[in-house]
């Protein structure tokens, strides 16, 4: 067993589901990275699942939206993801890099504004434990 796999495994595990939400960002832009090599290096497979990769989280953090919490926002986001998933499928079919460097700039900048999101968080939790309870977070956060 890889010590650093269990301890992401405990990172993951105990995370709240704002951190959680920026997670998956990276992962899915980390993949996305890997699908543009795999695309230069002409590896057709590895490039497909990258890109299969990088889909299904952007489908999981869709599926963790709910409209009810902040309906123009989930509806926004939502969009930005089908959009980005509709970027990486004409990437894989045409084998074309421009889709995802777009789709790679696209989750920097989820990222980017991420990460505040994440910080205030932490410093509400440490400033008021009573409230870090996940169960009081809203919803849209949930991954």
């Amino acid at each position: 067993m890889n010590p650093s796999t269990t301890y992401f495994d405990q990172f993951v595990l105990s995370a709240d589901p704002v951190t959680l939400v920026r997670l998956l960002l990276q992962k899915a832009s980390s993949y996305v990275v890997e699908a543009r090599g795999f695309l230069k290096a002409g590896e057709i497979a590895r490039r497909g699942a990258a890109i299969m990769n990088a889909y299904e989280i952007l489908l999981e953090l869709q599926s963790a939206l709910h409209d009810d919490q902040a309906p123009e926002f989930t509806s926004r986001l939502r969009a930005l993801y089908a959009y980005m998933q509709e970027r990486l499928i004409t990437a894989n079919l045409k084998q074309i890099e421009e889709p995802l460097a777009e789709v790679e700039k696209l989750l920097g900048t989820l990222i980017e504004g991420w990460t505040p999101t994440v910080q205030k968080v932490h410093v509400e939790a440490a400033t008021y434990p009573q409230i870090h309870d996940s169960s009081v977070l809203p919803q849209v956060y949930a991954a």
